[in-house]
């Protein structure tokens, strides 16, 4: 189980984020990972032209939107992604007591990943993951579309 994530950690984040850019980003999804978030797993690659789930990405993205992603903007959706990501988290918190172990739910993560892509200029993107999730949800069920 995750450690309790907190409204003061949220702000510290936003902070490190603001002032620190990539490298908060950086810093950012790395706490989630010590903290046991698999969100910070995922979303430190997301991006990365070097790794297998950033080329599958991009490409998906590129194909979608008939875009190139090139440098910058593979980093302001990083950093995006990151930003709407810790809104996801600030919203769990609050509907938590001000505190949370929950990683973000398929849902949660799906609209932190389109409202980064829409305000990058890819309205016509979508998460790598919907697809395959919509149709687990078709076959499945949701609870073993979460799961998955």
């Amino acid at each position: 189980m995750p450690q309790v994530l907190t409204g003061r950690d949220i702000t510290r984040y936003k902070k490190m984020i603001e002032r620190k850019g990539k490298a908060g980003v950086d810093k950012f999804y790395a706490a989630l990972r010590e903290k046991g978030y698999p969100t910070g797993h995922w979303a430190a690659s997301e991006y990365n032209p070097d790794s297998y789930y950033g080329i599958v990405t991009q490409h998906y993205l590129e194909r979608q939107t008939g875009r190139a992603l090139d440098a910058n903007t593979r980093e302001r959706l990083y950093r995006e992604t990151a930003e709407q990501t810790l809104k996801a988290f600030e919203k769990k918190i609050k509907n938590g007591d001000g505190r949370t172990t929950e990683d973000l739910e398929y849902k949660e993560a799906s609209e932190a990943r389109n409202k980064a892509y829409t305000d990058v200029g890819l309205e016509d993107g979508k998460w790598v993951f919907d697809t395959p999730i919509q149709i687990q949800k078709a076959l499945s069920g949701a609870a073993a579309a979460e799961a998955a």
